[in-house]
C-alpha cells in the first residue's frame, strides 16, 4: 500500500438487441428503394485497469490505462424488393426478396491503451504529454442500402478502426482562480 500509487481494475459487459423496420411507414423514397427488416445483436466483454504513480522527489505523475475487450456483432436483414421490371432491377431467385444473414460475422478484439506524464510546475500550472491508442470495433450497415437494391448502396459490414494519438498540453489558473488558461496540441 504505497501512498504514491493509485490504481483501479474493473470489468464490464453489455448487450444490445434491436429490430428495425425501414421504409414501411412513409413508403419508399425512391422507386428502386426496398423495404427492410433489420435485426442486430451485439455483445461486449471487457476488463480494464488504470494506475497513477507520483514520484517522491519530483512533481511528476505517470499514468497508464489499458482495456482488453471482445465485441461480437450478429445480424440479418430481410429486404423486400420493389416491384420493377427486370431491366431496372435484376431478378432474384427468391422471388422479390433478399435475406442477408451475417451471423457468422467475426468477433472484434482490441487492447487500446494510454500513457500520460504530467509535471506540476506549481499548484496553478501543469504540463502534460500523452500517447494513446484508440479503437472502434467493426459493425454492420444492414440498415443502409444494399448493393443492387437501393440507389445509394453500402457494404453490409465494415471493419475495425484504430488510431494512435499524441497530445501535449498546458493547464493553468490565474488571479486566485478567476482565469483559466488551457492549451493543447494534438497529432
Amino acid at each position: 500500500a504505497n501512498a504514491n500509487l493509485q490504481w483501479l481494475v474493473g470489468a464490464d459487459f453489455y448487450q444490445v438487441d434491436y429490430d428495425e423496420f425501414i421504409d414501411t411507414g412513409a413508403g419508399q423514397s425512391f422507386v428502386t428503394e426496398s423495404t427492410r427488416k433489420v435485426e442486430v445483436d451485439q455483445r461486449s466483454w471487457a476488463i480494464y485497469g488504470s494506475a497513477d504513480y507520483t514520484l517522491d522527489n519530483l512533481p511528476l505523475t505517470l499514468s497508464a490505462e489499458v482495456r482488453d475487450a471482445v465485441d461480437e456483432i450478429d445480424g440479418s436483414a430481410f429486404t423486400l424488393l420493389p416491384s420493377l421490371p427486370a431491366s431496372l432491377l435484376p431478378p432474384y431467385p427468391g422471388g422479390g426478396y433478399i435475406f442477408t444473414d451475417l451471423r457468422d460475422n467475426p468477433t472484434f478484439s482490441n487492447l487500446p491503451y494510454t500513457l500520460t506524464a504530467s509535471w506540476s510546475l506549481n499548484q496553478e500550472m501543469l504540463l502534460y504529454g500523452k500517447f494513446a491508442n484508440s479503437y472502434r470495433h467493426g459493425g454492420l450497415n444492414l440498415a443502409e442500402g444494399q448493393p443492387d437494391t437501393d440507389p445509394y448502396p453500402a457494404l453490409p459490414t465494415y471493419g475495425a478502426e484504430s488510431a494512435d494519438s499524441l497530445e501535449f498540453g498546458y493547464k493553468s489558473t490565474w488571479f486566485d482562480r478567476r482565469l483559466t488558461v488551457n492549451a493543447a496540441a494534438f497529432y
